[in-house]
């Protein structure tokens, strides 16, 4: 039996904005959610950024201001499920926390934010790519470097090696009198 594909929600999105007509990329309702921005973009020949307001409008959410973000609410969400459902965390008030993703049909980081932190999460529309950009600074940037080499491949970062900076040798009076120096 043929397997059904059955479109991403974001393919419909951009058709009714008007960015795509029915001749649009294929992509699978299972696609990581990055790859659908990043092909819905490439056939719209848009930004993300253009992309994401079109969302924002379509779902009635607010667009994310990823400037304004306090940094204290990243110590909320664990890095773990911030990566995981690539959400990010921008503000917070007593009962709420604001996130930024690119997702807003993520009903299962929907339902673990709002456990995490004992909050209700609203979610305000943001870019993959730019949440995966703030993930990586703000969630333990001395790893920052790694995660680069990461995605860049495992050839590349077998051919650069990042080694710690060896401490300047001392040499010890004792050493130097002995010598006749």
């Amino acid at each position: 039996m043929p397997e059904t594909l059955c479109a991403h929600w974001l393919i419909d999105v951009a058709r009714e904005s008007g960015l795509l007509h029915a001749d649009g990329p294929a992509i699978d309702s299972a696609a990581s959610i990055a790859d659908a921005w990043r092909a819905v973009a490439r056939s719209a020949g848009v930004s993300q950024a253009h992309l994401a307001g079109d969302v924002a409008r379509h779902f009635r959410l607010a667009l994310a201001d990823l400037t304004a973000a306090q940094p204290h609410v990243v110590t909320m969400v664990p890095e773990r499920l911030a990566r995981m459902h690539h959400v990010f965390p921008l503000r917070e008030t007593d009962h709420e926390i604001v996130v930024a993703s690119p997702d807003p049909m993520d009903i299962e980081g929907e339902q673990l934010l709002a456990f995490v932190t004992g909050r209700h999460p609203i979610f305000e529309i943001a870019p993959p790519d730019a949440i995966q950009e703030l993930l990586d600074t703000r969630y333990a940037p001395d790893r920052a470097v790694e995660r680069l080499l990461d995605r860049i491949g495992a050839g590349l970062s077998a051919a650069i090696r990042v080694e710690p900076e060896a401490a300047p040798m001392r040499s010890s009076s004792r050493s130097t009198a002995r010598s006749g120096a």
